[in-house]
């Protein structure tokens, strides 16, 4: 009843701009009244949920360091929180129930409004753009390759350190990198941590804003890149600064596949990490925690970069994709997540690339 209450109000706080207030990008700002968190919420609840509610709330901002720069942004946040809350509490019922292949948790993200989680992605894929070209490659799937029934590439040290991307929409970086390094480590046997901070700095500026691996694989193939400890991340836009740098040639050429889920295997089992796009736009997958992420409500609008590094096959509910996120190790197994193999889950088939050294 009491989330009931709370999806009423946020409801109510956001029709009601004509006497109170605005919306502009999903913030809430205050223009007639200083409304206070407490006394808008206190209205719909009796003292146990109210106490409850606050509790729960202020245990958050102190876990996740949340700070707002006044009331009325906090009442956004905080019945966003709460809505979310709802969300997961009565998924996880269904996952202890067996009906659900995944479970979901309160994250540093729970409170973000759509415009703030939307920096939190930032791939822009052109698929008039994306032309597969994985012909070139056909020699890599002779007669004799063997492609292993699962695979994990963190096992055989072709996998960087997870990383955050915090409020900059550079996942296709790191997505792109990603793949360049276990390619490098696979002809080399050396690790590199790649700088995405020096892609974000050095073609074209704006690179927060999002992008796609491609204009990573180009840079890279022309400039060459050097480690995340010479340019560490920031997570924004500055200037390039190569000055001293050190770059590294890890990339000849990359190959775009074609949308084929068993080809995409053969790739990422005989060759290693593969960058894709995905739907990452729904609070379950925001707020993943462990599992096989599988939502019916997933799209093949992409607008994420991941990185796949391996896979697998559940006894229970089957075929899964492993795969590295860039929001910090905080998120879902430690960083990864699975992810349903060979239905094209939430797009993660429809773009796929990966770099030749």
């Amino acid at each position: 009843m009491s989330y009931i209450c709370l999806f009423i109000l946020l409801i109510i706080v956001k029709i009601n701009y004509g006497k109170y207030s605005f919306f502009e990008n999903d913030l809430f700002f205050q223009t007639k009244k200083n409304i206070s968190v407490n006394d808008l919420i206190s209205t719909f609840f009796n003292n146990s949920d109210y106490n409850k509610i606050n509790n729960d709330w202020k245990q958050y901002k102190i876990r996740f360091k949340k700070y707002f720069k006044n009331n009325s942004e906090e009442v956004i946040h905080k019945m966003e929180f709460f809505n979310i809350k709802n969300t997961i509490d009565k998924h996880n019922e269904l996952f202890k129930k067996g009906k659900t292949s995944f479970q979901m948790m309160v994250n540093d993200m729970s409170d973000l409004t759509s415009s703030n989680y939307h920096r939190r992605r930032g791939l822009k894929f052109n698929k008039a753009r994306f032309k597969v070209n994985q012909n070139e490659d056909l020699k890599l799937f002779g007669s004799n390759v063997s492609v292993p029934s699962s695979i994990d590439w963190r096992e055989y040290n072709r996998v960087s350190p997870i990383q955050n991307q915090k409020d900059c929409g550079s996942c296709w970086i790191f997505a792109a990198n990603g793949a360049m390094e276990g390619a490098y480590a696979k002809k080399t046997g050396k690790l590199y941590s790649l700088s995405v901070q020096q892609i974000a700095d050095c073609t074209y500026g704006n690179a927060c804003d999002g992008g796609w691996m491609i204009t990573a694989y180009r840079y890279a193939k022309i400039r060459g890149l050097t480690t995340t400890k010479e340019y560490p991340y920031t997570g924004k836009d500055r200037k390039c600064n190569l000055k001293g740098k050190k770059l590294i040639r890890v990339i000849k050429k990359w190959i775009n596949l074609g949308k084929n889920e068993e080809r995409l295997k053969k790739v990422v089992g005989t060759i290693g990490p593969v960058a894709v796009g995905m739907d990452a736009s729904l609070t379950s997958f925001k707020n993943y925690k462990s599992g096989i992420y599988d939502d019916p409500s997933c799209t093949n609008k992409l607008d994420h970069a991941v990185l796949i590094i391996g896979y697998g096959t559940d006894s229970v509910f089957g075929k899964y994709w492993i795969v590295k996120n860039s929001w910090g190790t905080s998120w879902g197994e430690k960083g990864y997540f699975k992810i349903k193999r060979g239905v094209n889950q939430c797009g993660i088939g429809e773009a796929p690339s990966y770099p030749i050294t």
